[in-house]
C-alpha cells in the first residue's frame, strides 16, 4: 500500500516494488493497492470499507505500507491534489472519518483560488504542516494497523519509512509510529545506498524511486519481511 512510490510512477510495470517482489518470489501473491498521490487515509478508508478484504483472494500474511514525509501534508490537505481525499479527525484516542477534505464551502469556493498562487503552492503550503498533522498521520497509520489485525488476525503490518527529503516532519512522525509499536523499517538506514540522492536511485527532477531503488527495496522486503533468502 502507499502512494506513487509503491504504485510505480516513472517506471515500467515490471520495475515497480510490488512487481519486483513478485518476480523474486513466484509463490507469493502480491497485490498493489497503491496509487499516485495517495496518503495513509486512503489505506485506512480502503480497509474500513471492506474493499481490501473483498479483493484479496485469501487473507494476506503481510501488509506493507511505504510512507514518505509528504504523507503528513496529505492527511490535512496541504497539497494541491488532495482536495477530494478522505478526511479523518482524531476522536477518542483514534480517528474517525468525516467525509472528504473538500466537503466544506471554504474548500470548494476559496481554496481553488488560493492554490492558483505559486507562492502559496510552493512556499507557504509545504510549511503549513506541523505537530497536529504529524499526530493525525501517525494515528491514521496506527488505526490502519489495528484494522488489519482485526480483519486478518494472522497478518503482519510493516511500514517502509523514508526519512528524506523532509526530516522536519519525518523525525517526529517516526517517533510517534515507533511509540505506537508499528513495525517500522527506516529505508535509508537499512539500505545505506539509498542515502544517495543521485539519478541512479532517484528519477531526475522528480524524486521517485528508480528501478534500481525498487530492486534494493524488493530484496530487503524478501529478506527481512517475508523471510526469504
Amino acid at each position: 500500500m502507499g502512494c506513487s512510490f509503491t504504485y510505480g510512477i516513472g517506471v515500467q510495470d515490471d520495475e515497480t516494488l510490488p512487481d519486483q517482489v513478485a518476480a523474486r518470489s513466484p509463490g507469493t501473491n502480491v497485490l498493489n493497492f497503491a496509487f499516485g498521490g495517495y496518503g495513509p487515509q486512503q489505506m485506512l478508508a480502503n480497509l474500513e470499507s471492506g474493499r481490501v478484504a473483498q479483493i484479496c483472494p485469501t487473507p494476506p500474511r503481510k501488509v506493507i505500507f511505504q510512507m514518505i514525509p509528504d504523507h503528513v501534508r496529505r492527511v490535512r490537505g496541504w497539497v494541491n491534489f488532495a482536495t477530494n481525499f478522505p478526511r479523518y479527525v482524531q476522536h477518542e484516542g483514534g480517528v474517525r472519518r468525516e467525509g472528504n477534505l473538500n466537503d466544506s464551502w471554504w474548500s470548494q469556493v476559496v481554496m481553488p483560488h488560493v492554490w492558483k498562487s505559486m507562492i502559496f503552492d510552493r512556499v507557504v503550503a509545504p510549511r503549513m504542516a506541523g505537530a497536529t498533522d504529524v499526530d493525525l498521520a501517525a494515528a491514521i497509520v496506527q488505526q490502519s494497523a489495528e484494522e488489519i489485525s482485526r480483519q486478518f488476525p494472522d497478518c503482519e503490518f510493516h511500514v517502509l519509512f523514508w526519512n528524506h527529503p523532509d526530516e522536519r516532519l519525518a523525525i517526529p512522525l517516526r517517533r510517534k509510529l515507533e511509540e505506537a509499536g508499528i513495525h517500522l523499517h527506516s529505508v535509508e538506514e537499512q539500505i545505506p545506498e539509498l542515502q544517495n540522492t543521485g539519478e541512479k536511485y532517484k528519477i531526475p527532477q522528480d524524486g521517485h524511486p528508480t528501478p534500481e531503488t525498487n530492486r534494493l527495496l524488493a530484496e530487503y522486503v524478501l529478506r527481512e519481511i517475508l523471510g526469504e533468502p
